[in-house]
């Protein structure tokens, strides 16, 4: 769950290991190797001549004896992991010798249930994870839930400087995040500095059904987030949480066949946005739906009281695909800087009636909306005073919906309960105006009346006004429901391939070749009491 990212391991911190100790350990010539190398790992002289064949955790385990000290896996070797591999020393490195990038590189599997993290580094500066492969193995071993129950796939940040994270493949974790970079034992500024996550893949993560995960969960500080992919992630492709003075940049996040709760999310109350820039991302809704792009301030809880997020700047990053939620909402944010974003997407989803938590409907989606925004810069192609509280509620496929003709502004209605023909004459919502929704493959639907329980038919081949008149569904009763960028949707019936058309009495017919104002509908979904929304 979202109110759960923050929650992290409660790793006591390591007290601070002064030079002349490093010294005392190492000797004077490694120790100026690994500070010869910036820092951020370890020293091409400091990798073992031979690397560590497939075995268990025990073997990783044992190389990471001592400041400096690198676990130099062979490549394609594999390790199955009944505990997690820790990291006990500053300047320590996990890699597959050579520092391949595809599938040579060295494989970590957790294989007992009562695992969930395969790798930690918390409170350990210049630790390094490098070309290696972590499974989290959900699929086979099954979910564990948020902290307490369990941690990320990988566990690093804590009061530690200087930790790298790079060509990675991480997926399927058994908890909340595949990769938790935890702030440490301070928010402001965070205890973890200057961390870097570099061309990364990660993903799959989670499933929308309640079970979702991160992909990347990052609180650190001055950090660089950079090049990473990430697929099929269920709850934020990258959490931003505060991340004082960071940058997330060129970053790609893809929902091919798993619903996005959010691309990027800079939305979690307490937390601290000064200097943080989210810059040149591409969030790509191509084959599920992503409810928000990138959420800036209180769009995903339900919070009415909250702190306001402060400082950051998201310029210059695209979203695209076609099914895209909202694309850059704002609400509750101050000294926020928006610029330069481009939305390439064709916004879908439907909204319940209203918002559980305010009794307010929500705005339909679409690129650039704003509720609130104090002293802040906002590029101008956004529409303000829009309703933005608890974006999750979208939904992709309500099992109930309305209709309101972009021609009239009324909602489509089964008059005389269903015994005339459909008319957008309506003002507001009643059982004349609802429709139980049948989903089929490649986007066509049937509609059943919940004035009469009769199916919506285009009768005659389409040459007649639609009626709810059918008590089953076959060819006349089916609709491809068609989305356009703006949120709006249109009907082409299969009975004469033609879209349904709001005439000027106000009655509804399919009977024409282009779509025009008359044949666009605002779609308003909701869930029935006894059947949530699927995602």
């Amino acid at each position: 769950m979202p109110s759960f990212r923050h929650r992290r391991l409660n790793v006591p911190p390591r007290a601070p290991r002064p030079a002349r100790v490093l010294v005392a350990v190492l000797g004077l010539a490694p120790l100026l190797a690994v500070l010869a190398s910036g820092g951020s790992g370890v020293s091409a002289a400091a990798e073992a001549t031979t690397c560590i064949r497939s075995g268990s955790d025990a073997a990783i385990q044992a190389a990471l004896t001592g400041p400096g000290a690198v676990a130099s896996l062979c490549p394609h070797s594999v390790f199955r992991l009944s505990n997690t591999v820790t990291f006990t020393a500053p300047h320590q490195a996990i890699q597959t010798q050579g520092l391949p990038v595809g599938r040579a590189r060295a494989k970590l599997e957790i294989v007992s249930s009562n695992v969930t993290i395969a790798i930690a580094g918390t409170n350990e500066s210049y630790v390094t994870i490098r070309n290696i492969q972590v499974s989290g193995e959900r699929g086979r071993l099954g979910y564990v839930g948020v902290p307490p129950a369990g941690g990320a796939l990988i566990e690093m940040g804590g009061n530690a400087t200087g930790q790298t994270i790079e060509h990675v493949y991480a997926h399927d974790p058994r908890s909340w995040s595949t990769l938790h970079m935890f702030e440490g034992g301070s928010k402001f500024p965070p205890g973890c500095e200057h961390a870097r996550i570099l061309h990364n893949t990660i993903g799959p993560a989670g499933f929308p059904d309640g079970r979702w995960a991160d992909g990347i969960s990052m609180a650190c500080g001055h950090t660089l987030v950079e090049g990473n992919k990430i697929i099929d992630a269920t709850d934020g492709g990258i959490v931003v949480y505060g991340g004082d003075g960071s940058m997330v940049r060129d970053n790609t996040i893809i929902a091919d066949t798993r619903t996005l709760l959010g691309g990027i999310n800079l939305v979690d109350p307490h937390f601290d946005y000064q200097g943080t820039t989210v810059t040149h991302n591409v969030i790509d809704a191509k084959g599920a739906l992503i409810k928000v792009g990138i959420g800036e301030g209180n769009v995903w809880f339900c919070y009415i009281h909250y702190s306001v997020e402060s400082g950051a700047t998201v310029t210059a990053n695209i979203v695209e695909g076609q099914h895209m939620g909202y694309g850059f909402p704002v609400r509750g944010v101050r000294h926020w800087r928006v610029s330069g974003n481009i939305d390439r997407s064709t916004h879908v989803g439907y909204i319940a009636a209203q918002i559980p938590c305010s009794g307010t409907r929500n705005s339909l989606p679409a690129g650039f909306q704003v509720q609130s925004a104090t002293d802040s810069t906002l590029q101008r192609n956004y529409t303000w005073h829009q309703h933005l509280t608890y974006l999750l509620g979208l939904s992709v496929r309500p099992p109930v919906i309305s209709l309101r003709a972009n021609a009239t502004g009324r909602y489509v209605s089964a008059d005389a309960s269903g015994a005339k023909p459909l008319i957008a004459n309506r003002h507001g919502i009643g059982p004349w105006e609802q429709y139980h929704v049948r989903y089929l493959r490649h986007g066509y639907i049937q509609l059943r009346a919940e004035a009469d329980n009769r199916w919506v038919t285009a009768p005659h081949g389409g040459s007649r006004p639609l009626i709810a008149s059918s008590a089953t569904a076959g060819r006349a009763q089916t609709f491809k429901l068609i989305r356009h960028r703006d949120g709006s949707v249109s009907l082409l019936s299969l009975a004469d391939n033609k879209y349904v058309t709001v005439l000027h009495n106000g009655q509804l017919i399919a009977n024409a070749t282009t779509v025009r104002k008359a044949q666009e509908f605002n779609l308003l979904g909701r869930c029935l009491k006894t059947q949530a929304c699927p995602a």
